[in-house]
C-alpha cells in the first residue's frame, strides 16, 4: 500500500469523510448523534471484535463507495490500517491486561 499523498492524510487524520458531503448530511449526523446517550463502558475483551465487525463492514462498503467516486481508494486503505492498528492495539490490551496498571494507581513504575 502506497503512502497516501498528504492533503489525503491530513483529511485523513482529522477524522473527515470524504465519502459524504454536504450540510444536510453532516447535520443528520450530528442529529443522530447528539441524540444517543453517552458511549456506554465495555469490557476490553469486547473491543476487538467490536473493531473486527466494522472492519467487516467497511470491506462490505468501501468497495462500493470507491466504485461510485464517493471515497478515493487510498484514503479507503488509510482507514482500515488505522482501524487494524486500533484492533491490534485493543488485542494487547486484553492480553497483557493483569500487568497493565490500574487506573488511578499513579502509572507505570
Amino acid at each position: 500500500m502506497s503512502e497516501l499523498p498528504s492533503d489525503e492524510l491530513s483529511i485523513a487524520a482529522s477524522g473527515a469523510n470524504p465519502g459524504r458531503r454536504g450540510a444536510a448530511a453532516q447535520a443528520r449526523r450530528a442529529r443522530t448523534f447528539t441524540a444517543t446517550s453517552a458511549p456506554a463502558a465495555a469490557p476490553i475483551a469486547v473491543g476487538p471484535g467490536e473493531v473486527d465487525r466494522e472492519l467487516k463492514q467497511r470491506a462490505d462498503v468501501y468497495p462500493r463507495w470507491v466504485a461510485r467516486g464517493k471515497l478515493q481508494q487510498s484514503i479507503a486503505d488509510y482507514q482500515v490500517r488505522r482501524l487494524e492498528a486500533v484492533k491490534a492495539t485493543l488485542e494487547w490490551v486484553r492480553d497483557n491486561e493483569a500487568e497493565l496498571p490500574s487506573p488511578g494507581s499513579g502509572g507505570i513504575g
